[in-house]
């Protein structure tokens, strides 16, 4: 078991840093594929960055599976959301209005951790993430009627819909239910006397469930949209996200380093380096 052990050495904390570097990488991507002779460093930035969001769907799992005050987890990516909507509006009407340039993944995860606190809960509140995930199904149908049928549906407007819709919640609803499947697993696995549950095997077992999760999640979106013909926002190039499956092989399961100003920093972070990197290629 000590093996096993050694090989889960990344926290939680060294994962939201792999997920920030390549979130930002994906986003100077956006600016540099826009500029003259960086096209090509701006697509591999894009690339690396597809990474990000799977991790950020499973650290947001992890959040809502372990935090006491849910409230104040969700009034923090609230917040943040409610940041992004108001510049996504303000650049729309002032700036630039190619709609499919504005998507906030910020809702994605908000509306995702909403789905899953609902499942966890487990009583009655729980058939309320019928809702939550009815909004996901809604905005992922919505853009591909349009993007199939070349027609605008004005009755749900773009900073209300979710880049990545279906594909964070399959991602969530994998990570979510890995730990019940591991320990299931693990039971029927064992000997009479002892189950191999609550040990770091379990660990083990989750962290091979989660990486099965991101590969299979993302090719069926691969194939679909490779047989389908439909180019849903950046899929053609989403396969690279299969490879977040390695450092979730390696996750021990443990907060980590957690002080108070990276904490919050996180959370700043998010809306802060998007206008950073604007003002920054603004005066390019």
């Amino acid at each position: 078991m000590e093996n096993k052990r050694n090989y889960q050495f990344i926290s939680n904390f060294i994962l939201k840093v792999i997920a920030i570097v390549f979130m930002t990488l994906d986003h100077v991507g956006i600016f540099l594929q826009n500029l003259q002779n960086t096209q090509q460093i701006g697509d591999i930035f894009r690339f690396l960055g597809r990474l990000a969001f799977p991790l950020f769907v499973f650290i947001i799992v992890e959040g809502v599976r372990h935090t006491k005050h849910f409230g104040k987890y969700a009034l923090k990516l609230g917040i943040i959301a409610a940041v992004f909507l108001i510049g996504q509006v303000v650049f729309y009407y002032t700036i630039n209005n190619q709609v499919e340039s504005f998507y906030s993944p910020i809702l994605d995860v908000l509306i995702v951790a909403v789905s899953i606190y609902l499942l966890k809960r487990k009583d009655k509140y729980s058939f309320f993430a019928i809702l939550s995930i009815g909004f996901i199904i809604t905005s992922f149908v919505v853009v591909n009627i349009e993007r199939t049928q070349n027609i605008n549906i004005l009755w749900m407007p773009f900073f209300l819909r979710l880049p990545y819709a279906l594909f964070d919640i399959l991602l969530a609803l994998g990570f979510y239910y890995s730990k019940p499947l591991a320990k299931l697993i693990l039971k029927n696995g064992g000997s009479a006397t002892e189950n191999l549950t609550d040990t770091p095997y379990e660990r083990y077992a989750e962290n091979i469930i989660n990486a099965f999760v991101v590969l299979f999640v993302v090719f069926l979106f691969y194939i679909l949209f490779k047989v389908s013909g439909i180019s849903y926002f950046f899929f053609d190039y989403q396969a690279i996200a299969a490879f977040a499956c390695i450092p979730l092989l390696f996750y021990n399961g443990k907060r980590g380093y957690d002080k108070k100003w990276f904490k919050y920093g996180a959370y700043l972070y998010l809306p802060l380096h998007i206008l950073i990197i604007f003002l920054i290629f603004s005066l390019i």
